[in-house]
């Protein structure tokens, strides 16, 4: 299983690679900006990664391979609340029930009361999911979902740095990064029967 973790890591991060080669070309020497624009490539790609992303962390659940459930639920509606961030759904042809809970005041109501739900469950147990939470930053799956968000704070730094050149180019493609590694942490979770795993996965009280 960690060889397939290692060739999925390597497939995820090579592309990432790739992309980012030819983004910069494209932008750079060809003067294509298409290639960052709202819902151009890089905006599908990241919609691709993070949809991915939640499949593959509700995954576990499914198969019953962790007793742990709320860290997966958890780790699901983050990647869920990306997901409908980066969809713009609203400009979809999607039936506007699916407009009013994917977008705008429907959908940050709908985030809210899953956050708030999670956090408040956890907060009733609260001794033992402060043993699973620092567990769970420890280990690999959660190092990887914090570097994932060191990328997606680092995209938003461009957002808001005007004055660097192609500055949206740098805010997407760290966006892609920060997707990228959010997804090789849901598949550690998958693939990867370790000691840092081994220590989230306490006797389940969900």
């Amino acid at each position: 299983m960690k060889n397939w973790f290692r060739f999925l890591c390597f497939l995820v991060l090579g592309l990432f690679i790739a992309v980012f080669i030819w983004a910069s070309h494209a932008v750079f020497v060809l003067d294509n900006v298409n290639v960052y624009s709202e819902n151009g490539p890089l905006e599908n790609m990241q919609v691709g990664l993070i949809a991915i992303s939640c499949f593959v962390f509700l995954t576990p659940l499914t198969l019953k391979k962790n007793s742990e459930k709320l860290t997966h639920l958890f780790c699901f509606w983050l990647c869920y609340s990306f997901l409908v961030r980066e969809l713009d759904i609203e400009r979809l042809d999607a039936p506007d029930f699916l407009v009013l809970i994917g977008s705008g005041i429907g959908r940050n109501i709908i985030l809210a009361v899953g956050f708030i739900s999670l956090t408040g469950y956890a907060l009733s147990k609260f001794s033992y999911y402060k043993e699973v939470a620092l567990a769970f930053l420890k280990s690999k799956t959660g190092l990887l979902l914090m570097l994932g968000g060191l990328f997606l704070v680092t995209g938003t730094l461009f957002e808001i740095s005007s004055s660097i050149n192609q500055n949206v180019l740098f805010e997407e493609l760290f966006e892609l990064g920060g997707y990228c590694f959010i997804l090789v942490s849901a598949l550690s979770l998958n693939f990867i029967s370790s000691p840092e795993k081994s220590s989230v996965t306490m006797p389940s009280k969900i």
